[in-house]
């Protein structure tokens, strides 16, 4: 369980290194909100665009002002993809107690969102 915490640290570090230095770079991209669901300290978010289905982990946080997401709307989220070590790990740990799984249906793929705090959207 170390290791896994260890390699979300780590994995994290990545994600937020990547927006930070990617920021003006990077590009939105229209989504449409399809499913939120809570899990613990986590909400995973199910985009649609195109044909494709995207998984989408964001961590709870309260923030007094925002545009809150909402299912059936459409927001430009930068979205980066969570790289997995390998095709034997299909889940990771994002605490002690949650664990969130690639799922086969979309194409063994987790992502975060540079631009979204807990449910809450930033342009």
């Amino acid at each position: 369980m170390t290791t896994k915490i260890i390699t979300l640290s780590l994995l994290l570090m990545f994600v937020t290194f990547e927006y930070c230095n990617g920021q003006s770079q990077a590009k939105f991209k229209d989504y449409k909100i399809e499913r939120i669901k809570s899990l613990r300290h986590y909400y995973v978010l199910y985009a649609s665009r195109n044909d494709s289905i995207f998984k989408i982990v964001s961590k709870k946080e309260s923030i007094s002002r925002c545009v809150k997401i909402r299912k059936g709307k459409i927001y430009g989220l930068i979205l980066y993809e969570i790289p997995f070590s390998g095709d034997l790990v299909d889940c990771i740990a994002f605490d002690r107690k949650t664990v969130i799984c690639r799922e086969n249906r979309y194409g063994y793929s987790l992502f975060m969102a540079g631009n979204l705090k807990g449910l809450c959207w930033s342009r």
